[in-house]
């Protein structure tokens, strides 16, 4: 066989005759330049890309960050990519678009889209091409719904989906069906804003009272309550209830309230210095006239010196006592000081202790009781004494 039989299209590639040096520039991952968008748009202020991938995919979540909110501006490379800078919508949230989010066919877009705008109080309708519209959503549907998203329709398996968003977000624990980074993601970005642990379990005796503890605070929200899981009954903060036989659930109910800090100016100073403190994870404030009129620093506040480690020799004790008549039965006595005793370990007593009253460390048993008496008479009478000596 001649060589004039291989005519084309073949082609005969000769191997190189010694080393083979050169640069070679590969395309943005596709996977990493979605996100990078679509999370630089959550972000506060200007965030810098380069290298993005120039795809039909990675436009379609370009222009649907523009439509919630963000400002985009990439533009295209010698080499092919997308450099440039995109400004988010920070802590304000997403704005309400004026059309539903056409997200082509880009699943990825469409699924994390889904994560991000459900934490907040927008509804946003998101559909696609054809070939999009019969691709299944039902796996990113079921988790988010779980922790509090509502739908229209409302258990959709398909495009096109309103997201009916809610900054009442639940966090859930939740195992994966399927191996997909985009369910992942998409539950780990509306997780983000999803209020605390998602269960908290207390262990309390058949017959015992168990109190329910403050929940966490949330900037902008007023608690309402527990509200029983099986009577749907709200009970408040602090409030003792009976252990039955069985297991007994309760959810945090939240009402949107309009929120504000205010920070009034105080003159002077107890000489400690500025401190910063941070409310809510969020907001912070110098303020060089913070003290805790407590014996120790509290506990919700750890950066707040006390009065005493700044130069006051002031403290403000707060003790609860329980007294009986001298000839109290000593069977009586025992009993009542092993009640009191139990709550030294009562998860629920602790937590109402802590973080509704706000006091610090807690004493039990009589000999506390007693010294706290003893010391508080005392006080009382050298500033009686001092009060008289003064003519006052």
């Amino acid at each position: 066989m001649s060589n004039s039989e291989f005519a084309e299209p073949y082609t005969i590639i000769e191997p190189f005759g010694g080393p083979f040096k050169g640069d070679v520039t590969v395309p943005g991952d596709k996977s990493i330049s979605h996100r990078a968008v679509l999370f630089a748009a959550m972000a506060e202020g200007t965030s810098h890309l380069s290298g993005v991938l120039d795809s039909e995919d990675v436009r379609a979540s370009i222009r649907a960050v523009e439509a919630l909110g963000a400002v985009v501006s990439l533009d295209r490379q010698a080499d092919g990519t997308l450099t440039g800078t995109v400004t988010g919508w920070g802590a304000e949230g997403p704005s309400q678009p004026d059309a539903p989010i056409d997200c082509g066919n880009s699943g990825t877009t469409a699924r994390l889209l889904m994560g991000i705008v459900a934490p907040w109080d927008i509804k946003v309708t998101i559909t696609g091409d054809e070939s999009l519209k019969k691709r299944p959503m039902r796996r990113i549907v079921a988790p988010l719904a779980k922790m509090g998203v509502d739908f229209v329709p409302e258990t959709p398996e398909t495009l096109p989906i309103t997201v009916c968003g809610n900054r009442a977000l639940r966090a859930i624990d939740y195992a994966s069906p399927m191996a997909s980074a985009q369910l992942k993601t998409a539950v780990l970005l509306a997780g983000v804003f999803a209020d605390g642990a998602p269960t908290k379990t207390f262990q309390a005796d058949e017959g015992g009272t168990y109190w329910l503890p403050e929940a966490p605070s949330r900037f902008g929200y007023e608690f309402l309550g527990w509200t029983n899981q099986s009577t749907g009954s709200l009970f408040a903060a602090g409030v003792g209830l009976v252990m039955g036989a069985d297991s007994v659930a309760y959810t945090a109910s939240w009402k949107a309230s309009p929120s504000s800090i205010v920070l009034d100016a105080v003159g002077g100073s107890f000489g400690g210095g500025a401190q910063t403190i941070t409310l809510e994870g969020e907001t912070s404030a110098l303020v060089d006239h913070a003290a805790a009129s407590t014996p120790v620093r509290l506990t919700p506040l750890p950066e707040v010196p006390t009065l005493r480690e700044q130069g006051w020799d002031e403290a403000v004790e707060m003790y609860i006592v329980l007294v009986g008549p001298k000839n109290l039965p000593a069977d009586v006595r025992e009993r009542l000081n092993a009640a009191v005793a139990a709550l030294k370990n009562n998860q629920g007593f602790q937590t109402f202790i802590h973080e509704k009253l706000r006091m610090g460390p807690v004493e039990f048993g009589p000999e506390h009781a007693v010294d706290y008496m003893k010391r508080t008479a005392a006080r009382n009478a050298a500033q009686a004494k001092e009060t008289a000596g003064a003519g006052k």
